[in-house]
């Protein structure tokens, strides 16, 4: 099975509604709703959109034949950001935003060795406030 046929079962297992969406290969989780400003972990209706994707991915887990991993990519507002909140940069609060969904779905029963995880900070700007989103993609791995 090649990797963007991942893509496709995810997408087809999720549904329409869920919070979790698909566009250019990747899985979005950016809803206002969902990644407030500043959040430091993952709300009930992140978890909520990520428990459908973790459930399918637990299942084909185990029936796909080649090494697969999720690239997890943070990403935040070009705003500056207030000292109060522990994150001192962009490249911070894009990575922690990563990190939380990385720690939910391994709590969920992934496999810690499926991830890995990039920052970009404010520099893959998406329409504002959607720049406030984290993004998953499959790959293969090395």
């Amino acid at each position: 099975m090649p990797v963007y046929q991942l893509n496709d079962i995810v997408s087809n297992g999720i549904g329409p509604d869920n919070l979790v969406i698909l566009e250019k290969d990747a899985f979005l989780l950016e809803r206002t709703n969902i990644l407030p400003p500043f959040f430091r972990s993952i709300n009930t209706f992140c978890k909520n959109g990520l428990d459908k994707v973790i459930s399918i991915l637990l299942r084909l887990s185990e029936t796909i034949k080649f090494p697969w991993v999720i690239r997890v990519e943070g990403h935040a507002d070009p705003q500056r950001i207030p000292s109060d909140t522990g994150f001192g940069s962009n490249w911070k609060m894009g990575y922690d935003r990563a990190y939380s969904v990385v720690e939910y779905m391994i709590s969920k029963g992934l496999d810690a060795k499926r991830f890995y995880i990039a920052s970009y900070s404010s520099y893959r700007p998406g329409p504002y406030p959607n720049n406030r989103r984290v993004s998953l993609s499959f790959d293969y791995a090395n």
